[in-house]
This record gives C-alpha cells, sequence and structure tokens, in this order.
C-alpha cells in the first residue's frame, strides 16, 4: 500500500513538472510575449499554436472539379456585370432572424453550425456587390 502511495506520489510530481516546463518553454515565444504585452491574456490555443508550425499552405483555392465548374460559369457569365465568388461561407451571405438573442446559448450553436458551410459560388453585382445568385450549400 505504502508503495502505491509512493508511486501515485512521483506521477503527480512529475506531471505537475512537465506542465511547468512545458509552460516555461512555451511562455518564451515571441507571439506569447507580445500578446502578454498588449494585455492579452493568453489561454491554450495560443500556446499550442505559438509552440511550432501546424498548418501547411494549399497550392491551390479549389480542387479540379470545381475549377472546372468555375471556368464553365466564366464562359456563361457576364463578367463586365457580375464577379462570382468561390468558397464562400453561408454565414457570411445569412445572418440569424431577429427572434433569437444574440449571443445566447443558442445564437452560438446556430451561428457555429452555419460558419462551417460554404457555398460552391456566390454572383454578386460589380458596382454595389449586392449578391444577386448562390448554389446551394455543402
Amino acid at each position: 500500500m505504502k508503495l502505491i502511495i509512493f508511486i501515485l506520489i512521483v506521477l503527480i510530481i512529475a506531471a505537475l513538472l512537465i506542465r511547468i516546463i512545458l509552460r516555461s518553454v512555451n511562455q518564451h515565444s515571441p507571439l506569447l510575449m507580445q500578446l502578454h504585452a498588449a494585455g492579452i491574456r493568453t489561454g491554450d490555443a495560443e500556446r499550442i499554436l505559438s509552440g511550432g508550425e501546424y498548418w501547411q499552405r494549399q497550392k491551390t483555392l479549389l480542387t479540379e472539379r470545381e475549377v472546372s465548374f468555375m471556368k464553365g460559369l466564366f464562359r456563361i457569365v457576364d463578367m463586365k456585370r457580375w464577379y462570382l465568388c468561390p468558397q464562400v461561407r453561408v454565414a457570411d451571405i445569412v445572418q440569424l432572424n431577429g427572434n433569437i438573442r444574440p449571443r445566447s446559448r443558442q445564437w452560438w450553436q446556430l451561428f457555429r453550425m452555419v460558419s462551417q458551410w460554404h457555398v460552391d459560388v456566390v454572383i454578386v453585382e460589380r458596382r454595389s456587390f449586392s449578391i444577386v445568385a448562390r448554389s446551394r450549400a455543402g
């Protein structure tokens, strides 16, 4: 029994030391230091992102199939009158109606949901950028 308690204490101390070491390594990140200097409290996301490179650059915005679709639209759409905007987030072209209290739990749930959806293309009028048409959400 004493051995089990001793092992648990050693594991807890080791976990605390690892946490302290990881925190001190991440605290010296130039990004974290700038955020702290600006008075911004950092959390786990900032510490993770400042710890290394996690993203890889995409070579193209669209898949081959989407490029083919857009080229077809370019051939038939009057480009002097309209702009074609590919891969538009649905949250950028709709808004929640007024019967949902802004910033409520339900509002955030719906916003997060719609923020993950995109349409293939939105057609806007060149002068006003008014939305003329959109493809279905995917």
